[in-house]
């Protein structure tokens, strides 16, 4: 089909890298019998996967009072802080790969009173840390620096189904006010996946 007056027909074809790594496409105009052809400088980006198709949340249990700190869960600070446990049902990623958020029923984050961490931990051994995040109460959101680890636990150990998360809200009452724990995708995941907490 031919073009009429003044309507371009484009075609991209495949490019090349050039020597210094920049990779160029071929962009060819044709119009009225006349074509025209440059070559666009492309920058191009690896996808990332989005987190909600690389962990799945299991069901939380309701709100619990610690008796002390790391007691019973990993994440307690303190005897009295409520705590939450959330299980890990699928999980294809590693813990550097994913941050916490606790979100309040009209998705602000969540400010805890006294407290406020997360942690995770064998589901053997709940009151172990294997990496940790802490504060002295305020916004419940992990910054990106993530988590403190214990060896021999670094950010590219998979974060499998054997560990648990434990959540500590601080020490007001969070049951049926419509938390929820969100948990961020980052580095080679986006997005998020989240689960309401009792």
């Amino acid at each position: 089909m031919r073009p009429s007056n003044n309507q371009w027909v484009w075609n991209v074809s495949a490019g090349s890298t050039t020597a210094s790594g920049t990779y160029y496409a071929f962009i060819t105009a044709t119009a009225n019998g006349k074509t025209g052809t440059a070559a666009v400088p492309v920058s191009i980006t690896s996808y990332s996967t989005l987190i909600a198709n690389a962990i799945t949340l299991g069901t939380p249990g309701a709100a619990a009072k610690c008796t002390g700190a790391k007691a019973p869960v990993a994440a307690c600070q303190a005897a009295n802080d409520y705590y939450y446990i959330v299980p890990i049902s699928a999980s294809l990623v590693t813990f550097g790969s994913v941050l916490f958020e606790v979100l309040t029923s009209t998705r602000a984050v969540y400010s805890a009173t006294a407290e406020a961490a997360f942690a995770l931990s064998l589901t053997t051994t709940p009151g172990t840390v294997a990496a940790s995040w802490s504060a002295a109460g305020g916004a419940m959101s992990m910054p990106s620096s993530g988590f403190t680890y214990v060896s021999p636990l670094v950010p590219a150990s998979p974060l499998t189904t054997t560990y648990e998360i434990s959540i500590d809200v601080g020490t007001v009452s969070p049951t049926g006010t419509g938390l929820s724990l969100l948990v961020v995708g980052i580095n080679s995941y986006s997005g998020y996946t989240a689960v309401g907490l009792p």
